[in-house]
């Protein structure tokens, strides 16, 4: 996987994400420290904003500390840290709400190394708290000034940490030694202390992002600048590929779920456009059910997909428009993205189900084969290999022949240009997935289904110079006459004396009756499993009845198993069965072109396994 090195933090999503947020608390002083019981008293979150950022950009973040659940087991924690047992500080004993205020008691452990930190708390040297929480539910709101605002209506408390500096400044250890800081007497130590906040955050967030948090807590405390972090962090992750390549065991886990991808990543792009393409697939397809990965961006629509393709392969996507978006993840100027790919593979699916799914019915009754290329292919016949010989005694085998006589079949390519406007991206308009898809892989069936009767009905010429159905062939009744128990049994036994070049009888019989659409009524009830009182009355002939609706008039055929024999056959390029699909960011179209496109030929093979009767006039 390619080292992302612009390495920018992630923005939030509107939707809440399943992970957990921190937010800095003041801090106590040294006259709530007591030292025998090993506590202390913490406001730990105040009602302060603190600033973040999703996709519509900035906005204040508010708790309501009225909405606070409690974890069974809160620990305290060193700077959020949780590599080891060594991180854990001591435990939460309790939490009181005070008005605005969540105020807690404490207590730290009594081990050697966290005699150091409780020493600064007593003397005052370390003031600053910050609690670790999941949002459960939000609320926005624009406050007097016009400023985006979201509060967290409904928050799980999931543990408290010792800090440097906090975010909430109200949120301190308390202590009558801890000057107020929510007054100030200049502007320049206000200053200092934002940036000192942004640089925590971005630090924080861009070790959350790449699963690095413990590193992350060390360059927080190291005071680490936010380039040289992100020189450092591209570092680490070199070295953690460098070390895994060799075993592709690699298992990467998603910033989104939380769940192990096994070898793949969102940060992959292939699997990151996959992901996404089938949550777009999901939306037009309703019943289809989204994997892990590709349901955490269902409810997303196109701008904000785009938005996170972006995001995600590194690009900072501040402050841009859902149309700035657009046109950007579709490869525009400076992009390292390309949305088109997501599309693309939303499409795809759409077209491949319509097309699997649409009705025919000759394919079922039609030899599949895969040719290489676009050349005509000759299928060797049943007279096209010699007969098999006694071995002699002595175990000897003769030569046999194949000679290069046969039928031959070849794949002509077939198409379709459409293209989908920015537009309709940006106002994310997705009866085009559901509706230019579907339609298009109901027109490959339906041109393959044409291809098929065409071929059965046209009666061309085979190799030998008569047509199929001939009555050199022995495979068409001599005068047309209406579906019946004496016509069915006509056209088998027609078909049980069909033999090979030889001379010999090749032991076929019929398993399928085909008619249009004039004659269903008449071959069901003449198919139908009817129990019999008398023997007069048995039907002795049971096929499966496939309906051609382009099938016209009183004609009707029985063929043969095509795993039996050949009869009729279609064929596309290998690997590549079906409607392919192909696409390109528009030039004539501001947006994205799609090009369909159907390789295919059909061909009949061997009149030995079909058999005609031209019905009644």
């Amino acid at each position: 996987m390619p080292i992302d090195t612009s390495l920018k933090p992630p923005k939030r999503s509107p939707v809440p994400e399943p992970e957990m947020l921190t937010r800095f608390a003041p801090s106590a002083g040294s006259k709530s420290w007591n030292h025998k019981s090993r506590t202390l008293r913490a406001t730990i979150a105040a009602g302060a904003g603190v600033e973040r950022y999703d996709y519509e950009g900035r906005y204040l973040e508010l708790l309501d500390p009225s909405g606070v659940e409690l974890s069974a087991h809160m620990p305290v924690l060193n700077a959020h840290r949780a590599g080891d047992l060594s991180d854990v500080l001591g435990a939460v004993v309790s939490v009181d709400r005070k008005g605005e205020n969540l105020d807690a008691v404490l207590r730290l452990s009594k081990r050697q190394e966290v005699d150091a930190i409780a020493v600064d708390i007593a003397d005052g040297i370390v003031t600053g708290v910050s609690i670790g929480y999941l949002v459960i539910a939000w609320t926005e709101a624009t406050d007097e000034d016009g400023n985006r605002t979201k509060t967290a209506t409904k928050w799980r408390l999931l543990e408290v940490s010792i800090v440097p500096i906090p975010a909430d400044d109200a949120a301190r250890i308390r202590g009558r030694n801890i000057m107020s800081t929510t007054t100030t007497t200049s502007e320049a130590p206000e200053r200092d202390e934002r940036a000192e906040r942004k640089r925590l955050t971005t630090i924080r967030e861009l070790g959350e992002h790449f699963g690095q948090r413990a590193f992350a807590a060390e360059h927080e405390i190291a005071g680490t600048s936010v380039e040289d972090f992100r020189a450092a962090l591209i570092d680490r992750l070199a070295d953690e590929q460098q070390r895994q390549a060799p075993t592709q065991s690699v298992v990467a886990l998603s910033p989104y779920t939380g769940m192990s991808g096994g070898s793949a990543s969102l940060h992959d792009p292939a699997f990151r456009t996959e992901a996404m393409g089938e949550a777009i697939a999901v939306r037009a397809l309703p019943g289809l059910e989204p994997s892990p990965a590709a349901r955490q961006f269902v409810g997303l629509a196109l701008p904000e997909l785009a938005r996170e393709h972006l995001r995600l392969a590194g690009e900072d996507v501040r402050g841009l428009t859902p149309a700035q978006v657009v046109t950007r993840s579709l490869g525009g100027l400076h992009s390292t993205s390309d949305f088109s790919y997501a599309l693309s593979s939303a499409v795809g699916r759409v077209l491949r189900k319509t097309y699997e799914e649409a009705p025919s019915g000759l394919k079922p009754l039609a030899r599949r084969l895969e040719l290489a290329d676009f050349r005509a292919r000759t299928v060797v016949g049943l007279s096209g290999m010699s007969a098999l010989e006694k071995v002699g005694e002595h175990g000897e085998f003769k030569r046999g022949t194949i000679s290069d006589s046969g039928e031959k079949i070849a794949v002509e390519p077939f198409g379709k240009i459409f293209g989908v406007t920015r537009q309709v991206l940006v106002n994310d308009d997705l009866g085009w997935v559901a509706d230019i898809p579907r339609k298009l892989g109901v027109a490959a069936a339906q041109f393959e289904a044409k291809q098929l009767a065409a071929l059965l009905t046209s009666n061309l010429v085979m190799g030998d110079g008569k047509p199929v159905f001939h009555s050199d062939h022995g495979n068409v009744a001599a005068a047309g006459a209406a579906l019946s128990e004496t016509t069915l049994s006509a056209a088998r036994l027609a078909m049980r004396k069909q033999v090979d070049e030889a001379g010999e009888l090749i032991g076929i019989g019929p398993r399928y009756l085909i008619v249009g659409p004039e004659l269903e009524t008449d071959a069901e009830k003449l198919m139908a499993a009817i129990t019999a009182t008398d023997t007069s009355d048995v039907q002795p002939i049971r096929l499966t009845v496939a309906v051609e609706p382009r099938l016209t008039g009183k004609q009707w055929f029985v063929a043969a198993d095509p795993a039996s024999i050949d009869g009729i056959a279609y064929a596309h390029l290998a690997n590549e069965p079906g409607p392919q699909l192909t696409y390109r960011n528009g030039f004539d179209v501001d947006g994205v072109e799609f090009k369909v496109r159907l390789d295919f030929g059909c061909a009949f093979l061997d009149w030995r396994s079909w058999y005609k009767n031209p019905g009644q006039a």
